[in-house]
């Protein structure tokens, strides 16, 4: 038997709420959480791509004007000229050199110009007398090769190196645009250091996630050709993950108080539903044990009121059929005790008859034979008188006396009661007779009755002549009394 075929209606019916309602609320509950979280990460990645893009923008923006900034000063005049020899105030174009220098302050930290020895020619701005309005070295540089071509012939004719600010190149505003706590950081592609001062390790940004204070962060990154560098761009999860995954908490804990709820008003409900089944299948079960008389109540439901109600007058049509058949079966017994009773007094009023009618034809010839038989006839009239006497007995049920008797007594006198039915047959009896009594617990009438109506069934059933054998075989476990014939024995439709 499984364990589900032990359970209850009741409980079958809450495990079915359980199963098929609070665990797959449990599991949406928990998906919730899962994909809260990876809301919150997809959240984080747009808006540090977004940032980054627009960035990455305003950076190639800025760069394309310093380039033309820094192509008309390569350009100019004074520029030129210091390929052949020094410049002064006096050099012509000196002033647009040092006006272009101007415009390339805020983004240029130091340009170069080498010529084809690669002997620096030009240092700026420190060839021109200038400073660089009190600004502190910057904390990252990128150098830059820009070649200078002849303006006619297009052939490179000296080597313009730019040192400038990486920072430069970053518009605050947009650099700022990233989710809350995020760090920017510009990476020289060629020597893998950070050009723009972070609180981290530049390496941690090569991975897309990464820890940092027992705090998860996420890291988006951008490749620029030029100028060579990495943008990258990290914030920490938890400002806009911890929210969602909270919210996404009490949301589930609200969902578990109303399951919570509606659980105990199902079971309050199944108890209420269950009740009356319950009560039937008691009354169910004890009609089943043949207690006729119990009832189911009928209440509840009105299909569980009419099942209730239909099952009780089920109960009493089925207590009056049993009626009917024990009356129609105490009949049957009647006649059956009947008829039984009329075959345990013809054989005894037969073998009277029969010694009677002997009597009379030897009472002249031979007195002695006749009163013989006539004490025998005597005796089974007795017998008659006790056996009708134990059919009173039983039929007010009470049982036959017992006690400690010689089975050879009872077993003699049938024997001898049998006996014109054998000379009327022409049957032989071999009756072997132990020398030594046989002592049972029994009635001597009863047992008399009993061997009588075996043998006399013996010689009914053998044909004229047979033979009846009896024999009594003592054995541990009590005494074999056998009587066997010649005849065909019983057919095999009326042994049952």
């Amino acid at each position: 038997m499984t364990v589900l075929s032990r359970l209850s209606l009741r409980s079958r019916f809450l495990l079915l709420v359980l199963l098929g309602v609070v665990l797959p609320l449990g599991l949406v509950g928990i998906l919730i959480i899962h994909t809260s979280r990876d809301t919150g990460v997809e959240l984080v990645r747009a808006r540090l791509t977004e940032a980054l893009e627009e960035t990455t923008l305003a950076m190639g923006r800025r760069w394309s004007r310093n380039q033309s900034e820094l192509l008309d000063l390569g350009e100019s005049p004074a520029a030129l000229a210091s390929l052949t020899g020094p410049i002064s105030e006096a050099t012509p174009g000196y002033d647009r050199l040092a006006g272009a220098w101007e415009s390339l302050s805020e983004f240029a930290w130091l340009v170069e110009i080498e010529g084809p020895d690669g002997e620096t020619r030009l240092r700026l701005p420190d060839d021109l007398g200038l400073t660089r309005s009190g600004r502190a070295p910057p904390p990252g540089f990128l150098n830059y090769d820009f070649p200078m071509r002849e303006r006619l012939s297009g052939d490179v004719i000296a080597t313009m190196r730019l040192q400038f600010r990486s920072d430069a190149l970053l518009d605050p505003a947009v650099a700022a645009g990233g989710p809350g706590g995020s760090v920017f950081a510009v990476v020289d592609r060629r020597s893998g250091i950070s050009l723009t001062p972070i609180p981290l390790d530049p390496a941690l940004f090569e991975a897309e996630r990464f820890t940092l204070g027992g705090e998860e962060w996420l890291s988006v990154g951008r490749t620029v050709t030029d100028p060579p560098v990495r943008l990258w761009m990290a914030a920490p999860l938890g400002p806009v993950t911890t929210p969602l995954e909270d919210a996404a908490r009490r949301g589930i804990l609200a969902l578990l108080l109303a399951v919570l709820g509606t659980f105990v008003l199902v079971t309050l409900f199944s108890r209420r539903l269950t009740r009356p089944l319950e009560a039937l299948s008691r009354a169910a079960a004890a009609v089943a044990g043949g207690d006729l008389s119990a009832r189911a109540e009928e209440v509840g439901p009105p299909d569980v009121r009419e099942t209730a109600v239909a099952f009780n007058a089920m109960g009493r049509r089925l207590s009056e059929s049993l009626d009917r058949m024990s009356k129609k079966e105490a009949l049957a017994a009647v006649g059956e005790f009947a008829a039984s009773l009329a075959h345990e007094v013809r054989n005894p009023l037969t073998s009277i008859r029969m010694d009677l009618e002997r009597c009379g034809r030897k009472v002249e010839d031979d007195p002695a034979a006749a009163r013989a038989l006539a004490e025998r006839a005597l005796h089974e009239i007795d017998r008659l008188n006790a056996s009708l006497s134990d059919v009173l007995r039983v039929a007010r049920d009470r049982s036959p006396p017992s006690g400690e008797i010689d089975l050879g007594v009872p077993l003699r006198a049938a024997v001898r009661a049998a006996a014109p039915r054998f000379a009327e047959r022409e049957c032989t009896l071999d009756f072997a007779e132990g020398s030594e009594p046989v002592s049972v617990i029994g009635d001597a009438a009863s047992l008399e009755q009993l061997f009588l109506n075996l043998l006399l069934n013996a010689v009914e059933a053998s044909p004229t002549g047979g033979a009846i054998r009896v024999r009594v075989v003592p054995e541990e476990s009590g005494i074999t009394v056998s009587v066997t014939d010649d005849g065909p024995g019983i057919p095999e439709t009326d042994r049952e």
